[in-house]
């Protein structure tokens, strides 16, 4: 019996059904963070309908954590009908200030890493770089990395070197925990452990205050390394006070 190929119309059927399926899965999910005690900040990406320069914040810490959005602009997401901001020029940036001192840190994102050209890419950054200060980032040569300002001086976490062509133009989910109760630092990507450090230094406070999404606010000098804008775009970001498990 000849094998009987799936037309063009119902192929199309099929993938609108899966995309509509894993929106609503995402939706549901999501409303977990929103509700989770130790997000700090959760932002679902989805552009406000009062204005495109705000990214609202989702957690229901009465601090509010919203974004201003420089420059960036907003795109199709992972799915259909699910937004997210593009990052391209040296001057795009998600800004917002984070309150508050914290023992430990899970950082979570949903990425499209579209170039890995610049020897350091933002994802998280504190505008400055003082003592407690954490930078999330990636290295052009597909390490995740967390940099952190130490009273004792710059210590950083880096990962084995993952990311690489094949992950460019493609939904990528990167995550780092800073766990000071167990001192260590671990990388993941895509939900696989890519990496883990210990913590040698003494216990101290981690702190943000004034911070960027793709992108590094006021570095002290010029420098080529320190242009760090991030090339792609962004879908999701949760920052959480505890160090969560794998």
């Amino acid at each position: 019996k000849p094998v009987e190929f799936v037309s063009s119309s119902k192929l199309l059927q099929l993938s609108s059904a899966r995309n509509s399926a894993r929106l609503q899965q995402w939706k549901v999910n999501q409303q977990s963070r929103v509700k989770d005690p130790r997000a700090v900040l959760h932002y679902s990406f989805e552009k406000a309908p009062t204005s495109s320069r705000l990214l609202r914040s989702h957690t229901k810490n009465s601090q509010r954590l919203d974004g201003a959005v420089i420059g960036c602009k907003w795109t199709e997401g992972r799915w259909l009908g699910k937004d997210a901001l593009e990052f391209k020029n040296p001057g795009d940036r998600v800004r917002l200030q984070i309150p508050g001192e914290f023992d430990s840190l899970t950082y979570s994102a949903w990425v499209r890493i579209d170039g890995l050209d610049r020897p350091f890419i933002a994802l998280m950054l504190t505008n400055g770089y003082d003592v407690g200060e954490p930078h999330w980032q990636l290295r052009d040569d597909g390490r995740l990395l967390l940099g952190i300002q130490t009273p004792s001086g710059h210590v950083a976490y880096d990962s084995e070197p993952v990311l690489n062509i094949k992950h460019l133009g493609r939904w990528t989910h990167l995550a780092t925990v800073y766990d000071s109760e167990l001192a260590n630092v671990t990388h993941y990507i895509n939900g696989q452990n890519v990496g883990q450090s210990p913590i040698k230094t003494d216990n101290f406070k981690l702190r943000f205050g004034e911070t960027e999404i793709g992108n590094w606010g006021t570095p002290v000098k010029y420098s080529p390394q320190k242009i760090r804008n991030f090339n792609g775009q962004i879908d999701e970001l949760t920052l959480f006070s505890d160090a969560l498990t794998a």
